[in-house]
């Protein structure tokens, strides 16, 4: 009888327990609960099994009916097998390694993910499947036991890490069942377990994710010292930011929401909201930022002039030459400059103004702020500013989550310092 080697290389362990398979196969469930009503429950739902080796799991798979199975395997002897064993996966078998296969061409919608992962790239299995969350609703598979504790672990286990955080975020983790070593071969040597992971409600973090994951790594890299050690490799050591209490907790002792909240304690979720800010003030009065932009030309004209020109003067006079031509032309661009600031502001004066008689609600951190830039919006737009403060930038974000709506968002002071420097 045909058999397939098992190769190192590729992790392979083959399960040789039917009735673990069956198991697994049957922990796949369908109406699939993470399908969030994209799914017609009335058609098979598509799953995709990882690595089917000899068919073990396979065969159960495809023994139900409300299950579109495909099957991607990168071994070349177990493809030949599965073809010669199991003639009905020719069309649903393709040779390709998951880590690199396009699966928005391998599937047009969403698809269950399901099998028994190789333990040497079953966290990067995970990561993708992280990348493709809004396609796959569902994971059913078997892991190395650890790995499955430290996923589906809560807050301020021993176990729990940066794959729990990472897999939370996302995914509802459920620890289904243990498997012994015995049952495999050749047999690992460590157990195994199967975990069902089902897609949350969550939508988006409300950050940088890529920022996310990056703060996630470095503070679970000493965890068990306070997240502030960590930090100090993502911000200045002298920062304020490392006093706030949340840095005070060890890693381990945060949820998914602490750390997303930490993110926006770095300043770095504030910066994509006082991009939003410069979005909405321009929309506000597209004036503002052309009138910044002059003086900005005209700062660094006359930064250039005091620098470069009296170098060029000197080699100009070297040769025998008249330096005035050297200072002549750039006085002449900010004259230029200047009359075209002017003209701007009798411009804007003579304008009308666009929200004039409107409402502009702001949501602002830090009095000097305020006090700087609420008569500024209210001058350039007519519009009466109803201005609501917060304490910190935690609970800006927390605001923001929970769906209060607002014109402008102004970050705090020191914020706004750290963005513009």
């Amino acid at each position: 009888m045909m058999e397939v080697r098992a190769k190192k290389a590729l992790g392979q362990h083959f399960l040789t327990d039917l009735s673990i398979a069956q198991r697994i196969a049957e922990s796949l469930l369908v109406p699939c609960p993470g399908l969030q009503m994209q799914h017609d429950a009335s058609t098979p739902l598509p799953a995709l099994e990882i690595g089917p080796g000899m068919g073990v799991l396979t065969q159960y798979l495809l023994q139900r009916p409300e299950v579109d199975l495909r099957m991607v395997e990168i071994d070349t002897e177990s493809v030949n097998y599965l073809l010669v064993h199991f003639p009905q996966v020719n069309g649903r078998l393709l040779e390709a390694d998951f880590l690199k296969l396009k699966l928005e061409k391998f599937f047009s919608g969403q698809f269950a993910v399901v099998g028994n992962f190789p333990y040497n790239i079953s966290s990067q299995i995970f990561f993708k499947v992280i990348d493709n969350r809004n396609r796959v609703p569902q994971v059913v598979c078997m892991i190395q036991k650890e790995v499955a504790e430290r996923m589906a672990s809560a807050p301020g286990s021993k176990v729990y890490g940066v794959l729990s955080v990472l897999i939370q975020a996302w995914y509802d983790v459920d620890y289904l069942f243990t498997v012994h070593e015995t049952v495999f071969n050749p047999p690992p040597k460590v157990k195994s377990a199967v975990v069902r992971l089902t897609r949350n409600s969550k939508q988006t973090l409300g950050c940088n994710e890529r920022l996310f994951r990056r703060i996630v790594k470095t503070v679970f890299t000493m965890r068990r010292k306070m997240m502030r050690n960590g930090m100090k490799q993502i911000l200045p050591k002298d920062s304020p930011l490392l006093a706030d209490p949340i840095f005070n907790l060890r890693p381990e002792q945060l949820s998914v929401d602490d750390f997303i909240i930490s993110y926006f304690v770095t300043g770095s979720g504030v910066k994509n909201l006082s991009i939003m800010v410069y979005t909405m003030s321009k929309r506000v009065n597209p004036s503002i930022n052309a009138l910044s932009t002059l003086v900005v030309v005209i700062i660094s004209v006359a930064l250039l002039a005091i620098n470069l020109l009296p170098v060029l003067a000197a080699k100009r006079q070297e040769k025998g030459k008249s330096a005035k031509v050297v200072y002549a032309v750039p006085a002449a661009a900010v004259a230029v400059f200047a009359v075209a600031v002017f003209a701007m502001k009798g411009g804007m004066k003579n304008s009308s103004l666009p929200y004039e008689g409107q409402t502009l609600r702001v949501y602002n951190c830090g009095e000097y702020t305020g006090e700087q830039l609420i008569p500024m919006f209210e001058e350039m737009t007519g519009a009466k500013v109803i201005m609501d403060l917060f304490d910190s930038n935690e609970q800006m974000y927390i605001k923001i989550a929970n769906g209060e709506a607002y014109d402008v968002v102004i970050p705090s002071d020191y914020m706004i310092q750290r963005l513009i420097s």
